[in-house]
């Protein structure tokens, strides 16, 4: 009977192993820039072009290279979805095929509006079956997709088809085409929204069997599966209802090949009562499971998904189990998605969470003294008065954060955040959230890393951030065992004071690639590169500490304090000495460092001078190196060494050479501004033809927040070490300088600092302004000064200098010999930016603008900012311009409008890596040409506020509007009198003397542009307004018009559009107001979009701002806003477009437009209301009494559970109803076919 047994379980987990083979004839990789076999449907709309490089012009959503080589060079095919009408259709046929295939493909899906991608079979069986399909925007990336496709031996034609929807904005492109004769080969990942599941199959002795379900058709199941957060997604599950206890059921994977080591990621749901255990299990080729689970939970963990991760190995084929049994209740759910299986230990993604579906894989530490919560909104007692109104990811109150609240626990009591347990991680490795600190009594929060039971800090702030979200990021470094993270928040005396965190995120964290081939570079023990100028610095960059082994290092000079101060000495003659130290610094206000950066941990020494009592402002520590013997400028001496700066009352780090004890000081390097909590690596190139010795400085700052540490100094192999002593030499006495305490111009002549960079030229020769600014960089930096932190900085180049491989090929004003400022991508080691300022500038008039050309290239380019900033208050800044991804090769101009400030502002550009994508050198920034014009006072043009304009003056065509002239607009408004030179486009009069008087007003001409070209008219920044009415009159006819936008931009802060319109509006003059209100400097700033053809003219006339509110419209189309319609009752009204959250009801498309971009009002109803028949009241402004008032307005209704729709007027004082009432309760039609009119 055993034996019988055993080989019932052998044949049970038995799987064949298939040859997936490819039919060479039937697949196409594009790269002979022709569809191969496939041919062009003859009797469709649209062709499928054969691209390389980045499709989509129009659209700029193609993909940037093809998917086979993964270059520029690549060819792939491609639709740019934007002049089709609806349903038009492009369609690629294979040859024709007489078996049963698997057919795979990838696909990209890119753009506002890309319709859909669908793969069709037409057989004698099945005609013009849809087998595969996929809708809307699927993202910039390649995305792999497969079909078996069940026809038997029948002939059959596959056709790749694109179909249009009714506005299209995007690109939909395929490459590598392969069909493989028979079954599919197994995916090694799977979101069961095909019906064959991945070829995921049952076991056949399954007590009962998982199942494949659409999420919203599950009851007592997860309302909305993992892949897509819907009720549309699909997911696996296991019916437990009547099972008995012990009843198990297991879903097995395909068969995979053997691996060494790989990782299975996947989600699962569990709730419920109490019962019932999920685990995964190995199942080894011809053999039973592996008794021992990978994974393994039990019990109820909550109605939302939770992620699971396991390692494993196998020295044959092998499938994996996912077992479901049944506990001592069969009342719960277990269900599964999203499944994930790759080669390579598991990665800290595990602790990356949003908060949007659960908490993920973080918990609250079981002896804390209070939790953290979960909250939406304003949740909670006071989260409402000091905590978020919204959460960071989604930025509205639907989305969700963790918090914890300021009455909670007791007084100086802690709430700890638990994170997962993660793998090893890489010296790169990074820590990066958003948080929320409001309200007089807000406590501290602390991020910690766990390993080994040992605590390391490696974050903290304290008080009040004010009520908004703030971005923050901490190194967490090499950590070479399982560790995990912890937020701890400490709570203050009283309990207005809220704590918040949302999208947190592990970065750059794992281990380098392996490589077959190092080239030129350093070769770790496991596989991967490390360039040589990298190794012996105590940083472990090849995860496998070779880089640091004593042997490759033992003729490098180094020391990382853990034994003493190594060949350092302290200076004698200096003011306070350097103090060694481990874990974190005795300094109240903790400026210090909490660990060191050899070990990483709290058990690590350093160096460091704190700034506390008794030291003083200025006072000076030093540390000598040992000598080293001078050389002749041949060599490559470099020394490397890490520092930590942090505080706001931070000094200054100097390092210096002497040649002479007692002699010059050589400064070669200093940083006077904090760098944040962590060590930033640094390192200089020494050249001296005699004998020297480095000096390390540290000052004291203004403060009590200052500390400064140091570890890890490395001099490389160059650096020779010298057993002379320095000669000692009486210092020189310094020459006076002619100009104390002023500013020397050219010609000798001094001038009070204060006149210095103030926009007008005081010297003679102008050299007081040759240092604040305007610069093209050919012969200095024109006093634009790096402030970096670390190796990710700014520094001049000629073209052709640099070795970064984006870095521009000529400058931005055509010279092949010019110079440019440049951030080398390659190292961007850290999440940190580069940054360059300018002087302190004086007082800035308000026709200041600042106008620059920058050059971003690279697939991983991160942001480019330009600020206005206060030095004496970081966080005191405008965002005068902000942008970010790749530009392209080649150089952009942009003009940015100041504003009008006073003394002791400066400008600072600043540059950041791509979050997670610290890729290496192909992702550089550059700027050059920068002119400041117009910024002195006395440069204030008459007509800068002359906003309300009817442009009738010739003299003075645009008032105080300016034509856009930089890269962000591609034509210019003009003026004009009388009809268009096109027929059937454009204004015939202007609004201001009408149809028999010859006014001017301001157009745009489509004749010479190309679709999607942008004209912009913007105005100079002007004084906060308390409240005011911005109204305009528009005119837009032809039959292509594009679009006219409306936008109001408070200074520092993104763009508004408070208006848009799409399309056609007739032969007329459409009026449009807007309430404005600001309370810092502000513009207004109206464009035009060419459509598709020359039939796209647009006026504009009669523009007017008035101090007061605007007055109530008469009408709504809710395009950019519920206009004088206000919210009441239970829940919301909401503005809509392209259908509803919610599936079988809501319109497609508004009234208005009769497209899917325009707006609507409507209520969701698939959000939980507050109790059974609650109300939603959109309510109308106030009308005088005694007076008729007739009301217009289109309705749809549709839907199996619709509602109510009622309309009535009331009195405002009393709240009584009038004897005009109106309703509706029955399901109408899904367009808008009901007009109501009706006049009280």
């Amino acid at each position: 009977m055993d034996g019988i047994r055993v080989l019932t379980v052998l044949l049970c987990f038995c799987a064949v192993a298939t040859a997936f083979t490819p039919i060479p004839e039937l697949g196409c990789d594009f790269e002979n820039g022709d569809t191969c076999n496939w041919l062009q449907d003859q009797d469709d709309d649209d062709d499928w072009a054969i691209q390389q490089g980045k499709s989509g012009p129009l659209t700029r959503s193609g993909p940037p290279a093809d998917h086979t080589i993964g270059t520029a060079e690549g060819w792939y095919a491609s639709v740019e979805m934007i002049t089709q009408l609806l349903n038009d259709k492009a369609k690629l046929n294979s040859p024709t095929i007489s078996s049963e295939v698997c057919l795979s493909f990838w696909y990209h899906m890119h753009g506002g509006q890309v319709g859909t991608l669908e793969v069709i079979s037409d057989s004698d069986i099945l005609p013009d079956e849809t087998v595969w399909v996929r809708e809307g925007d699927i993202g910039p990336d390649w995305v792999y997709a497969q079909i078996f496709l069940a026809t038997g031996s029948s002939q059959h034609v596959i056709t790749i088809q694109t179909t249009a929807s009714i506005t299209n904005i995007g690109v939909v492109a395929i490459d590598d085409i392969v069909i493989y004769d028979g079954d599919c080969p197994p995916l090694n990942q799977c979101d069961f929204e095909a019906e064959d599941v991945c070829g995921f199959t049952n076991n056949v002795n399954n007590d009962f069997d998982w199942q494949r379900i659409l999420a919203a058709d599950h009851e007592g199941g997860p309302e909305m599966d993992h892949t897509y957060g819907t009720g549309s997604g699909h997911y696996m599950y296991v019916d437990s209802t009547d099972q008995p206890e012990g009843a198990v059921s297991r879903l097995l994977t395909p068969l995979y090949n053997a691996t060494p080591e790989s990782c299975v990621e996947f989600w699962y749901h569990m709730a419920g009562d109490n019962g019932g255990r999920f685990s995964v299990h190995v199942v080894p080729e011809n053999s039973s499971p592996v008794d021992e689970p990978i994974f393994v939970t039990q019990f109820s963990q909550g109605s939302f998904w939770h992620v699971g991760a396991a390692e494993f190995t196998s020295s044959t084929k092998y499938m994996l189990a996912f077992e479901a049994e049944i506990g001592f209740t069969s009342v719960y759910d277990i269900s599964l998605d999203d499944v994930k299986i790759e080669a390579g230990r598991c990665t800290g993604l595990r602790a990356s969470c949003t908060f949007e579906y659960d908490m993920c894989t973080w918990t609250n530490h079981a002896g804390a003294d209070f939790d953290w919560i979960r909250f939406t909104g304003s949740s909670g007692s006071l989260l409402g008065v000091t905590g978020p109104h919204s959460d960071h990811t989604t930025g509205t109150p639907l989305g969700y954060y963790m918090a914890v609240e300021a009455d909670s626990g007791n007084v100086l009591s802690y709430a700890v955040l638990d994170g997962p347990i993660v793998r090893e991680c890489s010296s790169t490795c990074q820590l990066y959230f958003c948080f929320h600190m409001y309200g007089d009594d807000t406590g501290k929060l602390e991020v910690y890393f766990v390993q080994n039971g040992m605590q390391t800090r490696i974050w903290s702030h304290k008080g009040d951030y004010g009520d908004n979200w703030v971005t923050a990021s901490a190194g967490v470094g090499r950590i070479a065992t399982d560790w995990q993270l912890v937020f701890r928040a400490k709570r203050q005396f009283g309990p207005e004071g809220d704590l918040a965190i949302d999208q947190v995120f592990l970065v750059n964290c794992q281990l380098p690639e392996i490589e077959d081939d190092c080239g030129d570079r350093f070769t770790c023990n496991r596989g991967s590169c490390v360039d040589y100028e990298w190794i012996c610095d105590y940083t472990d960059d090849c995860g496998d500490f070779s880089d640091e082994n004593q042997t490759l290092c033992a003729d490098y000079t180094r020391c990382n304090f853990e034994v003493g101060l190594c060949d350092w000495t302290q200076d004698t003659d200096d003011d306070i000495d350097w103090d060694r130290e481990d874990g974190k610094t005795s300094t109240l206000l903790m400026t210090g460092p909490s660990r060191d950066h050899t070990l990483n941990t709290a058990a690590g020494h350093y160096v460091y001078i704190y700034s506390r009592v008794p030291q003083s402002p200025g006072d000076y520590a030093r540390l000598l190196s040992r000598n080293f013997k001078g050389m002749d400028g041949s060599g490559n001496c470099t020394m490397r060494f890490y520092y930590h700066m942090w505080g706001k009352d931070i000094g200054n780090l100097n390092i210096y050479i002497r040649t002479a004890i007692g002699g010059h000081l050589q400064l070669l390097w200093s940083r006077d501004v904090q760098a944040g909590d962590m060590y930033i690596r640094d390192e200089i190139a020494i050249v001296s033809p005699d004998d020297f010795q480095v000096v390390i400085e540290g000052v004291i700052g203004g403060g009590v927040e200052g500390d400064i540490a140091l570890d890890d100094i490395t001099f490389t192999p160059e650096c020779k070490p010298s057993d002379n002593e320095l000669p000692i030499v009486t210092p020189e006495p310094t020459t006076p300088s002619p100009c104390p305490d002023e500013f020397e111009c050219g010609d000798g002549t001094c001038l009070p600092r204060n006149l210095t960079c103030n926009f007008k030229s005081d010297c003679s020769d102008g050299s007081d302004e040759d240092i604040c600014g305007t610069c093209d960089y050919e012969n200095d930096q024109c006093g634009w000064t790096d402030i970096s932190t670390g190796v990710y900085r700014w520094d001049r180049y000629q073209v052709g200098e640099s070795t970064a491989v984006q870095a521009p090929e000529e400058d931005a004003a055509g010279r092949s010999d010019g110079h440019y400022m440049l951030v080398d991508g390659a190292n961007s080691q850290w999440y940190i930016g580069a940054f360059l300022v300018t002087d302190v500038h004086g007082e800035i008039g308000q026709c200041c603008v600042m106008e620059f050309n920058y050059h971003m290239s690279g697939d991983g380019v991160g942001l480019l900012f330009v600020f206005l900033q206060d030095p004496a208050d970081g966080l005191n800044l405008y965002v005068l311009f902000q942008t970010q991804g790749d530009q392209g090769n080649e150089w952009h101009r942009h003009d940015v409008y100041v504003g009008a400030h006073p003394r002791r502002w400066r400008f600072d550009v600043e540059s950041f890596p791509l979050l997670g994508s610290f890729t290496g050198d192909a992702n550089d920034v550059a700027i050059d040409e920068i002119v400041l014009r117009d910024c002195h006072p006395e440069d204030v043009k008459d007509t800068v506020s002359d906003i309300t304009c009817d442009f009738e003056d010739i003299g003075n065509q645009f008032c105080g509007w300016i034509r856009v002239e930089d890269d962000s607009s591609d034509f210019k408004w003009v003026s004009r009198s009388g009809k268009s030179p096109n027929l059937a486009t454009g204004a015939s009069y202007d609004h201001t003397l009408g149809q028999y008087g010859d006014g001017r007003f301001l157009f745009t001409q489509a004749e010479f542009q190309s679709a999607g070209d942008i004209a912009r008219l913007t105005i100079y920044p002007q004084s906060p307004l308390e409240i005011g009415c911005f109204s305009f009159w528009y005119h837009m006819y032809g039959a292509t018009m594009g679009t006219f936008n409306v936008y109001f931009h408070r200074l520092g802060w993104p763009e508004t559009k408070i208006f848009t319109k799409t399309g056609s509006w007739g032969n007329q003059w459409h009026y449009h107001q807007a309430t404005i209100s600001a309370d810092l400097q502000f513009q207004l700033t109206i464009e035009a979009v060419i459509g598709s053809g020359i039939k796209s003219e647009f006026a504009i006339d009669d523009v007017k701002l008035v101090p007061q509110e605007c007055p109530p419209q008469a009408a709504c189309d809710f395009e950019t806003g519920f206009c004088d319609w206000t919210n009441e009752g239970d829940f919301n009204w909401l503005r809509g477009r392209d259908g509803s959250a919610s599936s079988d009801t809501g319109p497609a498309y508004d009234h208005t437009t009769g497209t899917a971009e325009g707006w609507f009002a409507y209520i969701e109803a698939s959000i939980p209301r507050p109790f059974p028949n609650s109300k939603a009241k959109l309510a109308s402004h106030v009308y005088p009494g005694g007076t008729m008032e007739c009301l217009e307005f289109w309705y749809h209704m549709f839907g199996t559970d619709i509602g109510t729709l009622s309309v009535y007027a009331r009195d405002v004082d009393s709240g009584d109803k009038s004897d005009f009432e109106w309703s509706k309760s029955s399901k109408m039609s899904t367009k808008y076919i009901s007009q109501f009119k009706q006049c009280a």
